[in-house]
């Protein structure tokens, strides 16, 4: 199985404890650096979601050429950004025999951040009216995105609100859309993964943590088997591990029961031959 990080620098220091996991089960593990991070080359900055799938096809088709492994038995991980880069992946290549996305988003990127808007303008002491006024700011800047122009009207109302709330709580003050210049979150304001389910043939694992903010069950869950549903996909399933935390650590800090153990059985369930 080939192990896809989340979304940042962190290198495949941060997956040992998984792969180990795993590799003490019989379930060969490849982890490795993104570009541009640890050891890999590259540019970091410059990534693309076209990029890491690319790169995450690449380290599939290696491990299962590997005269100790079986390629029809070698599948991918993701969690968070790099379920979605699984699901990505999987959809362009073939022989992928199974695939887990843990807690990597399905819905839009506006969809994911306006549901977690109200905790975040919350944490920044808005009162209620005051967050639902912030929040319609956001509402109309992605109306405004659609519409391929962010109006001098917006910037001026959201202008007014500088003095009252850190700007980070704010939409960019820029008529550019996506804002950002760098490539990897130009492509992030624009992904959307619901173009490529019908690309997966293989089993699918779709885990979520019930408390998860910036991937919550309640949008992702309905997106999943609508997709799938439409496309009359059966091997796929759904878990929701109880006050998970988009970490899967419980309101208490321990990791939810079960995390490793649930994930195994389910994997080692999909390459058994007589299962």
């Amino acid at each position: 199985m080939v192990f896809l990080g989340g979304g940042s620098a962190a290198t495949r220091k941060n997956q040992i404890p998984f792969a180990e996991r795993f590799a003490n089960k019989g379930i060969v593990s490849l982890i490795f650096d993104k570009r541009g991070a640890g050891e890999s080359t590259g540019d970091y900055e410059a990534r693309t979601f076209d990029n890491l799938a690319d790169d995450a096809v690449t380290a599939f088709q290696y491990l299962g050429a590997r005269a100790e492994t079986d390629a029809s038995k070698t599948g991918l991980w993701g969690g968070s950004e790099g379920g979605s880069v699984a699901l990505m992946a999987a959809a362009r290549t073939k022989g992928v025999a199974f695939l887990i996305n843990l807690a990597g988003p399905v819905q839009h990127f506006r969809d994911g951040f306006l549901h977690a808007l109200s905790d975040t303008l919350q944490t920044a002491g808005l009162t209620v009216q005051q967050s639902k006024e912030v929040r319609q700011l956001w509402v109309q800047y992605f109306e405004d995105a659609d519409d391929g122009l962010i109006t001098s009207q917006l910037l001026e109302d959201m202008r007014d609100w500088q003095d009252t709330i850190d700007a980070r709580y704010l939409p960019p003050d820029t008529t550019a859309y996506p804002p950002e210049p760098n490539a990897h979150h130009r492509s992030y304001w624009y992904l959307h993964r619901l173009s490529i389910f019908e690309h997966l043939d293989m089993p699918v694992f779709m885990i979520f943590g019930e408390f998860d903010q910036p991937v919550p069950p309640e949008q992702n869950i309905p997106i999943i088997e609508e997709a799938f549903g439409r496309l009359g996909k059966t091997n796929y399933e759904i878990h929701i591990f109880p006050q998970a935390s988009h970490a899967f650590v419980t309101p208490e800090g321990k990791l939810v029961p079960s995390f490793f153990e649930t994930q195994i059985e389910w994997i080692l369930h999909q390459t058994d031959e007589d299962g």
